[in-house]
């Protein structure tokens, strides 16, 4: 059976792909997925997140081949103990209300430094606002450390601070902290005024789709294959 020729097959197909490009449209509005590995280029919009950090692609340490190296610069200012780095870039900024949930996963090497705090930050807007922190990491061992943070964009803020997030001081909602999202960073605090250098890896932003919008995609996909079947049954006919 020709499908071209079968108005009600076509039809049905046709249903089944527009669903699919709802599910894909649905699951990011502004921020989007992303994933980041340092395994070329250079830092690839990333930045220093303190003035006393500097930032620079490492091509010779990775996990596995390249990563961001973020080191802390006394020469230039030496008033934030804080390392680590923050991305321009639009995909991770803008907002989280697109998706309902989201993941965010990075890998931290902690090479040199009096480690006491590790967070991922999001702040509000512009650089004018503070916004909200999870604490990832408060024992800095050898070798790589992995996160993985989850989180719901349309929690309360009762909501959100239950799940282990912390509201900073002046800072919005966690709703209006979702709608404008600025700078996604990774935060890492030290103990003293001395030297200190970490590497970043496979920093990836991953929208998690609601159930319903998995169960339009399996339905298209169950329509595609029910007319493939009755077209295989009218052939053997």
């Amino acid at each position: 059976m020709d499908i071209k020729n079968n108005p009600g097959t076509s039809q049905v197909i046709s249903a089944a792909v527009s669903l699919g490009f709802a599910f894909a449209a649905g699951s990011s509005l502004a921020a989007t997925n992303y994933s980041e590995t340092w395994s070329a280029g250079d830092t690839n919009g990333w930045i220093g997140n303190t003035t006393s950090t500097v930032v620079v692609r490492d091509a010779a340490v990775g996990n596995p081949a390249g990563s961001l190296a973020s080191r802390r610069d006394l020469s230039a200012d030496p008033s934030f103990a804080i390392i680590g780095a923050t991305t321009e870039l639009a995909a991770a900024s803008g907002s989280y209300l697109g998706s309902p949930a989201w993941t965010i996963s990075f890998d931290v090497l902690y090479d040199l430094g009096a480690f006491t705090d590790a967070l991922l930050r999001f702040r509000y807007q512009d650089g004018t606002f503070n916004g909200w922190a999870f604490d990832v990491e408060n024992a800095f061992g050898a070798g790589w450390h992995h996160y993985s943070v989850s989180f719901q964009s349309n929690w309360t803020d009762v909501q959100a601070t239950a799940n282990g997030w912390v509201q900073e001081a002046a800072s919005v909602p966690w709703q209006t902290l979702m709608s404008n999202v600025f700078h996604p960073e990774v935060r890492l605090l030290l103990g003293n005024d001395s030297a200190a250098l970490a590497h970043i890896d496979n920093f990836t932003i991953q929208a998690i789709p609601e159930s319903s919008e998995y169960a339009m995609l399996l339905a298209g996909l169950g329509l595609v294959g029910l007319a493939a079947h009755r077209r295989k049954q009218k052939k053997v006919a």
